[in-house]
Parts: structure tokens; sequence; C-alpha cells
């Protein structure tokens, strides 16, 4: 339902092919016959972002990642400072991480905030380069 109601509205909307002769694979087929985008690999994704978002990302990537994720200060032991580009719900869910919250549940519990709002926020802290999600859905701190 979801899907379809991106497809009318205009929105970008994107799938991943599965086997022909999987019942699982129906819906995405059908939405790739409706105009969804065809995902083959990462580069499909990347094409669909405006340059502007590309620019922006290409920036943090150099920036944040050229030591390996991680800021000097941090493997120091001091405390990395707060991005002063966050909006007050960014540094509220910013300062509230640490070992024990880096699961979106935890802040959520720490914060009062909905999980599906936290979700929300982190992208928006992950992309600024200054948290990124580990392969386990945990998030840790590039700065």
């Amino acid at each position: 339902m979801t899907a379809r109601l991106a497809l009318e509205q205009g929105r970008e909307l994107m799938a991943v092919p599965g086997p022909i002769d999987s019942g699982r694979s129906a819906g995405c087929h059908r939405l790739l016959r409706d105009g969804a985008h065809l995902i083959e690999s990462v580069d499909d994704i990347l094409a669909a972002f405006p340059d502007y978002v590309m620019e922006k990302f290409s920036s943090l990537s150099n920036n944040s990642f050229s030591t390996g994720g991680k800021k000097k200060s941090a493997d120091r032991g001091m405390t990395p400072h707060l991005p002063s580009s966050l909006s007050p719900e960014e540094k509220m869910v910013f300062t509230h991480f640490g070992e024990d919250s880096n699961a979106i549940e935890n802040m959520s519990k720490k914060t009062g905030l909905k999980p599906e709002h936290i979700s929300h926020i982190l992208l928006n802290i992950e992309l600024r380069g200054v948290l990124r999600q580990t392969e386990g859905g945990l998030y840790e701190k590039t700065l």
C-alpha cells in the first residue's frame, strides 16, 4: 500500500528484483512494472539522489571518514564535541548517545521519543557524518 501511494504521488520508488520462480518476488516485480526504479547495485541508489545531496555526502565523507571513521581525539579518550549544525532534537539524541544507548530502542527510552522518530533523527545525523550505523544495526560516533 505504501509503495502504491508513493507511485501515485510521483515519489521516487526503488525495488530489488527477486527470483522469478518465487511468489515472494511478485510484489517487487509488480512495482518494477508500475514504474519503480530497478536496483541492481548501490550505484543505482546513488544515481537517484540529486546532485546537491551527492556533493554534500562527498564533502562529509572526505572530512569525517578520512581517519577510518574515528577522530583522533576519540582515540585519546576525549569526549567528541557536539556539532553546532544539529537541531535541538538531534542534539538531544546525540547527547544521550553512549555505549549503553547506541540502539534505537535504548535511545527511545532515554529521550522519550518514538523509535521511528529516533530512526529519522539518526539518519539525519548520519548524513552529516557524525554517526554511522554498524553492521549489527547499532550506531557509533564518527567524531
